[in-house]
């Protein structure tokens, strides 16, 4: 009797160990990798079996290990087990096809579009290892470009079924979108628990008076609340930057312009159930409209002006002077969603225009609006099949699957797609074998082009002229570039003209330069790095099961210090910043073009 009492408390143990230790916030590695060794624990006994088996345990732990799903049973599902075996299986074959990805020459294309077909079930681990402290930048960088393309890919559907009339949803949720496009860490949940936050916290003070307040009292409340007490207000300082137009950095720092402070306020009427309230776009302005449901009783409310109630001859007056256009009923009429999500990307192109400062907040407005309104001019279609060309060619699978309906030139515009698809999928085949300078003792080795170029790959250096600092990821031993851009930057006029060694280059905001080797100023002097070092790093993998980097404990002297440059496209090419040997050190990709490097 004491025996089975004992075994009876030892099953009780371990069915509460499998149900409970997989409770709460996401899972993490160690956590993980616990309830794997207890799920093994099932192959000691059929008894142990039979409970690690329970869907109850394995439905725990594929959802919290899973955050994002193409399908998601329902709780009750008997076979969470092969659903987990399947996920996990869909994560190995992600890291499979990654670690592909970085060591062919060709075909990344192709691979990054096999990674994107897992769609959202693909997200969770991309995500992994984007957030993760891993010594290799390449594959945080591919990681975060795959990812990039699973959600553009699910946003422009949205888009699409929007503009169909197939699917609708709340405006807030599409301008959430409009962010989502360009960073992926973005979740909708995220946003939806801020307007949640703020919402309940006027709830909570008008609580007394809930039941007598009107509406219009109510409205003139969430006013005062939402810009004096919370700090939303409208930038005046950047009022050109494109972060006033992106909903993250203004929850962040409560700063936007007329339309991004609208459309937040108006979402946060319909959560506190204030009705009669709508947005009011104008020329150059955005304001909001308030009809009373039970009075004849309007006002119109500026929140870029600190919230500031407006009469209608307010506003008649205002747009009368100040804009030249005369108000009439018509203007009252709510504006389409689409209208507004139009207006915004219009906002953060002519803010570009105006700061050049986000090179890829202007392309994701410039993509997004070609989607939503394709009826745009040519000039927009070719700043943004520039942009897609030099700095996101993997967009070109999302590309060419769209319509463009109402494009002067689709066929034209398919076939440019097609040839930036094979151009980025071929990779390159050369080889670039280095010449060595002969420099006698006391001479100054110029590079003049004849002994090969004088920089090397992965050397940070700072440009004469232009003065920004970049690295370098390649180089022809001269120009090479077409006659019309050899004309138009004057490259005949340097000192040593075309006839010199030019460098594929990274600037620090991102973008690829090409760089003449006289304006070339060495921040560092690069050293040789020994064969065994590139051994130990390419045999290294990210492991599923452990939230420890071995490698970069072992070898932290080795890659700490300060990096000199510090975005994301520096992974496209290197695998991180070595303070001993003072340079980026290529990937295996770039290892393979440039063997002497």
């Amino acid at each position: 009797m004491r025996r089975r009492a004992k075994k009876q408390t030892i099953f009780e143990l371990y069915r509460g160990s499998l149900i409970e230790l997989n409770v709460g916030t996401p899972v993490k590695a160690p956590v993980s990798a616990a309830l794997n060794s207890l799920a093994r624990c099932g192959c000691v006994s059929k008894d142990f079996s039979r409970l690690a088996s329970e869907p109850t345990f394995w439905m725990k732990l594929c959802t919290q290990r899973w955050l994002h799903w193409k399908n998601r049973p329902p709780p009750e599902y008997f076979g969470w087990k092969d659903i987990y075996s399947t996920r996990h299986r869909t994560d190995r074959n992600v890291l499979d096809l990654l670690q592909n990805l970085l060591e062919q020459s060709s075909g990344h294309l192709r691979l990054m579009a096999e990674i994107s077909t897992f769609e959202l079930d693909c997200i969770d681990i991309l995500t992994l290892i984007v957030k993760s402290n891993l010594w290799d930048h390449s594959l945080k960088f591919y990681a975060k470009r795959c990812l990039q393309l699973v959600r553009k890919r699910y946003i422009l559907a949205q888009w699409d079924a929007l503009k169909q009339g197939t699917i609708d949803f709340p405006i807030w949720k599409g301008f959430a979108m409009l962010a989502m496009f360009r960073s992926p860490s973005i979740e909708l949940e995220d946003i939806d628990i801020k307007f949640n936050a703020l919402a309940s916290e006027f709830i909570q003070q008008i609580s007394p008076n809930n039941e007598t307040l009107s509406d219009e009292d109510k409205c003139k409340a969430l006013v005062d609340f939402f810009c004096r007490q919370k700090g939303f207000r409208g930038n005046v300082e950047r009022y050109y930057n494109p972060s006033n137009s992106l909903i993250d950095r203004i929850f962040e720092t409560r700063k936007g312009i007329p339309i991004s402070l609208a459309i937040i306020f108006h979402e946060l009427c319909m959560r506190v159930n204030i009705n009669g309230v709508s947005l009011f776009p104008t020329p150059h302005h955005y304001l909001l409209h308030f009809t009373s449901p039970t009075t004849d009783t309007d006002f119109f409310i500026d929140l870029f002006n600190n919230g500031k109630i407006m009469s209608r001859t307010e506003v008649s007056q205002m747009l009368s002077m100040s804009f030249g256009h005369l108000f009439n009923d018509f203007d009252l009429r709510p504006p389409y969603p689409l209208e507004v999500y139009a207006r915004v990307l219009h906002n953060i192109i002519n803010g570009f225009r105006r700061t050049q400062t986000d090179h890829e907040v202007l392309y994701s407005a410039l993509f997004q609006l070609l989607v939503i309104h394709p009826h745009e001019p040519v000039e927009i279609y070719s700043l943004w099949l520039e942009l897609l060309k030099h700095m996101w060619p993997e967009d070109a699978v999302v590309a060419a699957s769209l319509n463009f309906v109402g494009f002067h030139r689709p066929e034209l515009l398919r076939n440019d797609l097609q040839e930036i698809r094979e151009e980025y999928d071929k990779g390159s085949d050369r080889v670039m074998r280095r010449k060595r300078h002969n420099v006698g003792e006391g001479e100054e080795d110029i590079g003049d082009g004849k002994g090969g170029p004088k920089f090397e790959i992965g050397m940070v250096f700072f440009h004469k002229r232009f003065q920004y600092t970049g690295v370098i990821y390649g180089y022809d031993e001269e120009c090479v570039a077409e006659e019309d851009w050899i004309l138009r930057m004057h490259v005949d006029d340097l000192e040593r003209g075309r006839y010199q060694p030019f460098y594929n280059c990274l600037c620090d905001d991102g973008s690829p330069r090409y760089v003449a080797e006289e304006n070339i100023q060495p921040m560092f002097e690069p050293k040789p790095i020994p064969p065994e070092i590139w051994e130990d790093i390419d045999r290294k993998r990210f492991d599923l099961d452990c939230d420890r980097d071995v490698w970069r404990e072992q070898n932290e002297g080795f890659l700490e210090g300060n990096q000199p440059m510090n975005f994301d496209a520096i992974g496209r090419f290197f695998v991180n910043w070595s303070k001993e040997f003072e340079r980026y050190l290529p990937n295996k990709r770039l290892r393979r073009e440039y063997p002497d490097y």
